[in-house]
């Protein structure tokens, strides 16, 4: 899970590869969803040639062995 809080007012969530935007900075409560293509299925870390954080040999179930050993509960 990863939580972005933008101000008092908003913040986006990242769990189990979608978004969660929820915003109450103009008094309309808005809050929506969608679907990420391009994100680390376990820890949410942007995958990809240009932004990317992953290393080359994994995937998006697993972005890094740091990622792979974490989720998985191996040493």
């Amino acid at each position: 899970m990863k939580i972005e809080i933008k101000n008092k007012d908003c913040v986006f969530i990242t769990l189990n590869n979608k978004v969660y935007y929820i915003d109450d900075s103009t008094d309309e409560s808005i809050i929506d969803s969608w679907e990420l293509k391009d994100y680390c299925q376990n820890c949410g870390s942007s995958l990809g040639i240009y932004n990317g954080d992953a290393e080359e040999d994994y995937n998006n179930s697993f972005c890094s062995k740091g990622c792979y050993y974490k989720y998985t509960n191996k040493n």
